[in-house]
Parts: C-alpha cells; sequence; structure tokens
C-alpha cells in the first residue's frame, strides 16, 4: 500500500486518472474561489503588504492549476497551454505540497494579523462598541446615524418599538417621554434619567464633538442603577438621621431649660439662705445694746446679699464687678490676695468672678478665715487658676453640690477643666483653654 501511494505522489498530473483530475479541480476550484474572497477581505481591513502578496501567489498558482485541470477534462493536453507545460514538469505531490505549504502560511501570517489590535477596521469598531454595556449613538448634526450600537438599538426599541432612524428625533423622544409602565422619569435637567421596569435606570446625555473640522453628535446612555439605590439608601439614611438631629435638639433643649429652672432654683435657695442669715443678723443687731452694735458688719452683710442677688439676676460682670466684690471682702475683713495678671477675655474673667465670689461666700460661711489667695497663670496655650483660703480645715471631703455644682458646669461649657481638694486645705484648680475660649 505503501509502494502504491509513493508512485501514485510521483506521477506528474497528466499521469492521473480521469476521476482524480476532475475531481481536484473541483477542490481547486473552490479554494481559488475561497481565496478570491480572503484577498478581497484582506483589501477591505488594509492587511499587511507581505500577507496580500501570498495571497496573490496561492491565487496564481491556484489559477494555474485549474486552468491546466481543465484542459485536461475537455480531453485536451496540457502542453497545449502555457499552465498545462508548468504541471507537466511538476509532480503531482509537489503541487499539493506546495499549495498547503501557502495555504499554511497564509493562515498562521493571517491568525498572528487578527490578533494585533494596531490595525482597527470599521468591523472591528462596530463590534467593540456591540460589546459594551452602555447604548452609544454618533450622528451628523442634522441626524442621520453614523454609528449606533447594539444597546443603544435595543433601547430605543423598548421605548419606541424601532431603531434609531434619526439622532434628532429619538433626542426629542426621549426629552418628551411621559412616566408609564415601561418607563419612569426621575430627571429632566440636567441630563435625562429614566427608570425602566427591568429595574435599571439609564443617564441620557447628548453632546456636540468634532472630528476633521467636522461636527457630530454623540448621544450616549449609561446604566446607573447601582448608583440610584445608593443614592435612594443615602436619601433614606440623611432623613432619619435628620430626624434624629430634630429629635436631639428639643431633648437638648428640653435639656437647657430643666438646666436652667434647677439652677434658678438652687440660686433662688442661697440667695434666701443668706438673706435668712443677714434677717437673723438684723435681729442681733437690733437687740443689741446702742454701744455694742456692729453697724459695719451687718451693712457689709447686707451688700454681699445684694450683690448676690443681683449675679444670679444675670447682670454682666466687668472690672467694676471685681472692684465692688473685693470692697464687700473688706468690709467682711477678708482680703484678696491676686498673684498673676487678671485675663483680658470676657468669658475667663466670667468664670474667675464667679469662682471668687463661691470662694468668698464659702469661706465667710464654712471656713472663717482672713486670706483668700487666687493665683492666676497664663501659659499662652491656657489659663491655669488655683483658689484657697486660710480658713479652718474641712471635717471631711468636700462634695460637689449647690454652687460648686455650677462652677463644674460653667467651667466644662467653655472646654474647661475643673478639679478640688478638700485636704490637707480646701483648694480649687479651673484650667481654661485658650483656642475653645476665643471660639466664637
Amino acid at each position: 500500500m505503501k509502494t502504491v501511494i509513493m508512485d501514485i505522489m510521483k506521477r506528474s498530473f497528466t499521469e492521473l486518472s480521469k476521476e482524480s483530475q476532475i475531481i481536484l479541480g473541483i477542490i481547486i476550484t473552490i479554494i481559488t474561489i475561497w481565496e478570491i474572497s480572503a484577498f478581497l477581505n484582506m483589501i477591505e481591513r488594509k492587511r499587511r503588504w507581505y500577507l496580500l502578496s501570498l495571497a496573490v501567489g496561492i491565487l496564481i498558482f491556484s489559477t494555474i492549476l485549474m486552468q491546466g485541470l481543465a484542459d485536461l477534462a475537455r480531453g485536451g493536453h496540457m502542453t497545449e497551454s502555457v499552465p498545462g507545460r508548468i504541471l507537466e514538469k511538476i509532480p503531482f505531490s509537489y503541487g499539493v505540497l506546495l499549495l498547503a505549504f501557502l495555504y499554511g502560511v497564509e493562515y498562521l501570517l493571517w491568525k498572528k494579523e487578527k490578533n494585533t489590535p494596531e490595525y482597527l477596521t470599521a468591523r472591528s469598531v462596530k463590534e467593540t462598541l456591540d460589546a459594551r454595556m452602555d447604548g452609544i449613538c454618533y450622528a451628523s448634526m442634522e441626524g442621520q446615524p453614523i454609528l449606533v450600537n447594539r444597546q443603544m438599538n435595543e433601547i430605543c426599541g423598548y421605548l419606541f418599538q424601532t431603531e434609531i432612524m434619526n439622532a434628532n428625533d429619538f433626542w426629542e423622544d426621549l426629552q418628551s417621554i411621559q412616566t408609564s409602565e415601561k418607563a419612569e422619569v426621575i430627571r429632566n435637567e440636567p441630563s435625562l434619567i429614566l427608570r425602566f421596569s427591568d429595574t435599571k435606570v439609564w443617564n441620557f446625555l447628548k453632546k456636540e464633538v468634532s472630528m476633521k473640522d467636522t461636527s457630530y453628535q454623540e448621544i450616549i446612555a449609561y446604566d446607573i442603577a447601582e448608583q440610584y439605590q445608593l443614592n435612594r439608601e443615602l436619601k433614606d439614611r440623611n432623613t432619619k438621621l435628620n430626624d434624629i438631629n430634630r429629635r436631639l435638639m428639643k431633648f437638648n433643649e428640653e435639656v437647657e431649660t430643666v438646666t436652667r429652672q434647677k439652677e434658678m432654683l438652687e440660686a433662688k435657695m442661697k440667695v434666701h439662705d443668706d438673706l435668712g442669715r443677714v434677717l437673723l443678723a438684723l435681729r442681733t443687731y437690733l437687740e443689741e445694746p446702742e454701744n455694742s452694735k456692729r453697724r459695719k458688719e451687718l451693712l457689709a452683710m447686707w451688700k454681699y446679699v445684694v450683690n448676690s442677688m443681683t449675679y444670679e439676676a444675670g447682670e454682666k460682670e466687668n472690672k467694676k464687678s471685681f472692684e465692688e466684690l473685693k470692697k464687700i471682702a473688706d468690709l467682711m475683713d477678708v482680703e484678696i490676695i491676686f498673684e498673676g495678671e487678671l485675663p483680658q477675655t470676657e468669658k475667663e474673667q466670667r468664670v474667675i468672678y464667679a469662682l471668687l465670689r463661691e470662694s468668698l461666700n464659702n469661706m465667710i460661711k464654712h471656713a472663717g478665715g482672713h486670706y483668700l489667695y487666687i493665683k492666676i497663670n497664663d501659659s499662652g496655650e491656657d489659663v491655669q487658676i488655683c483658689l484657697h483660703n486660710d480658713g479652718k480645715m474641712p471635717k471631711q471631703k468636700i462634695e460637689e453640690k449647690g454652687g460648686l455644682r455650677n462652677l463644674r458646669t460653667m467651667v466644662e461649657s467653655i472646654g474647661g477643666e475643673f478639679h478640688i481638694e478638700s485636704f490637707p486645705i480646701f483648694a480649687i484648680y479651673v484650667t481654661l483653654k485658650k483656642e475653645k475660649v476665643w471660639k466664637k
């Protein structure tokens, strides 16, 4: 069998049987037609010169084979034509191998060229745009479609039961579309947003583009379903947060009202106690003999109570308030000893005045001393304040209530720190942060 095949392969085309020549002619004719189609496709896609040259060579060779076999099929002799004389000298095997080799080389070069992204054709651009999930339409300024991808045509077909015939008409139809079962209009300006019944949300944009001194119109449709859903969730959360914020503000107002009422009540109780002590002192004064009455001490107590009532009523303190407080202290046989300089800001002065007033009041009522010390240290970043007196040492740990609790609230409300010590002497320590005090 091997010997027979080798013998056939050594024969020339003229030595083949009639049936073999006819079958071979049909095969070569089909190959030639296919090669012509491939050659035209190469020209359209602008393939490289060596691929075109190879295609031309295959066409010439297959044409020679087809012409020579056609002569044999008509009963002639191959030597009567130029193709016949060429084939008569070529063994059958050489012709087949040469043709297979040329086709193999052509296929490899064509495959390499196909995978090279350097060369784009109109068809490859269209295929690429069709593969995109966004809708794309390019048209002339008169509305004549130039390039419309599959997605944009599907959108147009879904809304208007037709493909895009005129870009201007398509855009006008989009602008005038009303909410229906198919689509819901979310927004018209600055861009058109439609939500379809299939849960997709399309954002349509139109703009003018220029290319080679020619203007075109571009219509793009983006699927923003995910962004739309996230935006809705964000709005829902903002609504809930605003509701919570309103409730917190209302609660804060109620807390402030309750706190203010509580402070007013404590202030009234304090003034009531002070006034009671003064009235008791007045009764004692009236019962004492004329020569032993202490008019100055009683007058100082009355001034102190009046000053306390004025402070609780909310009058604005200033340098004059410090002077009056010092005068009251002098009348009560108490000396206020300052170390450091009084700050210039109103908030700091208000805190220091409140500290001095409360310390003086507590000293007179509980400690019975004669010297009230206040040390002020301004470090540039904060103001450190320390108050103590020379009165009796507390018998037990001092609890923050009444005036001391109000002082803590006052200091901490402006970002300061408040601390008290009971032993070995009663002292108040306050730190005021300047950046927080000055912040408006």
